[in-house]
């Protein structure tokens, strides 16, 4: 049996002006009857006035998600949770796409959720519903059509062709000082061919902290590519890892909860903890690289997604990562891994943007990964943007390590992380991770170094021959 929750509302999906930095929906909608005043015709199905209510206040489209903010009344089984589904045709059913929630703890009068890119596609309608289900009957909400926002489109340099005989035959480097958006840029890339047998992915991670050259040469003559990865801090002396790094075999590390902000100014943010997923890159025992979200549920238990727990700063929070949360996990298990964030590209899109909710400059509709401030921002001054270091795996199963320089406006202004994804994207990958940067970019390539900096950090990865 399948009963309509509430009558049809008419409510529009709002698409924000890109000239500015907030997103704010702005639809009214008419409140449902329920005087009694106008009772159903004979055709009409009566509605339990017991049965749950269901409504779509508003729908709004970025280029990384779509926006449902919704409300709900009468739900009273503590297990199920009010979700979504969507169709290309109207009359959208949970025999069609669903899409969890953020999970409900009492009949809240407005909440807010999202529906990710990665399960949506670009230039398509879509017809959207709540759904719950009560006593075995799904109910349903007011169904509204919406659609993404533009994709990025990705950003072509010109590339020269670097010439560096230490370099393995099956690995090719580049580099660029083409205008970035009118901006100077210098970047390097190399291109590592792994259909060949001949290399293999190396994750590194000393007892602290060492420059990249260093741990390029502690790795030996067989190290190709290194390039550094993953943020740390320091506790005196002693380099600490953000999260976790997998070198032969062996974890170091976990991930569990990350503050909303590491900022004084937001005392309440940097006293909440939100559980999260973070962006991982590696390979398994047969070689084979991947880009995935990664959450611990034990220190020696990890699952990895191809879909990334919808974290939102300010927001309801989400259950911890789980066998079927945010979805089911892949079986791949990888023995050389590093983490970072956020994931620039995941099956050739971009699942972020800018895009802000009304609580704030740093609260971003799609910073999942709950990402510091000064690395996910928009903000920064066109001719300051910080030094990027990314690693990137194209259709075809080749690995590109990428590095540009940055807030050095003679030279080189860097890059947000978007327009890193979109060269990547240009460069032919559907797959990337962004690594830490500013500081600590540095791109290692067959004893030569690029990128001027020359920090001690915790870990690297890169390419090894076997």
């Amino acid at each position: 049996m399948i009963a309509l929750a509430v009558v049809i509302c008419h409510v529009s999906c709002t698409k924000p002006d890109v000239s500015q930095e907030e997103e704010k929906p702005d639809v009214e909608v008419p409140d449902n009857d329920t005087s009694g005043q106008n009772p159903p015709q004979e055709d009409e199905p009566v509605v339990d006035p017991k049965a749950p209510v269901l409504k779509i206040n508003a729908l709004t489209s970025t280029r990384a998600c779509v926006r449902v903010d919704y409300s709900f009344e009468k739900v009273t089984e503590f297990n199920q949770n009010v979700n979504i589904c969507f169709s290309k045709e109207p009359g959208s059913t949970i025999d069609d796409h669903t899409f969890k929630l953020p999970p409900r703890s009492a009949n809240k009068a407005d909440m807010m959720g999202v529906v990710p890119n990665l399960v949506l596609d670009y230039d398509t309608d879509y017809y959207f519903r709540l759904y719950v289900q009560q006593k075995g009957t799904v109910y349903y909400s007011n169904e509204v059509k919406c659609s993404l926002e533009d994709e990025y489109e990705p950003i072509n340099l010109s590339w020269k062709k670097m010439d560096i005989a230490g370099l393995h035959p099956d690995i090719t480097a580049y580099t660029t000082t083409s205008k970035l958006s009118g901006r100077n840029f210098q970047a390097w890339y190399a291109i590592a061919d792994m259909n060949k047998g001949n290399l293999k992915v190396k994750a590194n991670h000393p007892a602290n902290a060492q420059t990249v050259t260093s741990q390029a040469a502690s790795i030996g003559p067989e190290c190709q590519i290194l390039i550094n990865s993953g943020y740390f801090y320091y506790e005196g002396n002693q380099a600490v890892n953000i999260g976790t790094s997998i070198v032969d075999g062996i974890q170091n590390g976990f991930i569990f909860s990350f503050a909303g902000s590491l900022s004084d100014s937001e005392p309440e943010e940097s006293n909440t903890q939100y559980k999260v997923t973070r962006g991982v890159f590696g390979a398994d025992a047969q070689g084979v690289p991947a880009v995935k979200w990664m959450g611990c549920i034990t220190h020696n238990t990890n699952y990895y997604y191809d879909m990334p727990l919808l974290s939102i700063k300010g927001e309801t929070k989400q259950n911890a990562p789980s066998a079927t949360n945010p979805t089911a996990p892949s079986d791949w298990e990888p023995v050389e891994l590093v983490t970072a964030g956020p994931v620039l590209l995941k099956d050739g899109k971009i699942p972020f943007d800018f895009t802000r909710t009304s609580k704030g400059n740093t609260y971003f509709l799609s910073n999942w990964e709950m990402i510091t401030y000064d690395v996910f921002t928009d903000t920064t001054g066109d001719d300051w943007r910080c030094d990027r270091s990314a690693v990137g795996i194209t259709e075809d199963g080749k690995l590109i390590f990428f590095a540009c320089e940055g807030r050095t406006p003679s030279l080189s202004c860097g890059a947000n992380l978007d327009e890193v994804a979109r060269i990547l994207k240009a460069l032919g990958c559907v797959e990337a991770l962004n690594f830490d940067g500013g500081g600590s970019t540095k791109l290692y390539l067959g004893g030569q170094s690029f990128a001027n900096n020359n920090r001690a950090v915790m870990t690297t990865v890169g390419i090894v021959t076997k």
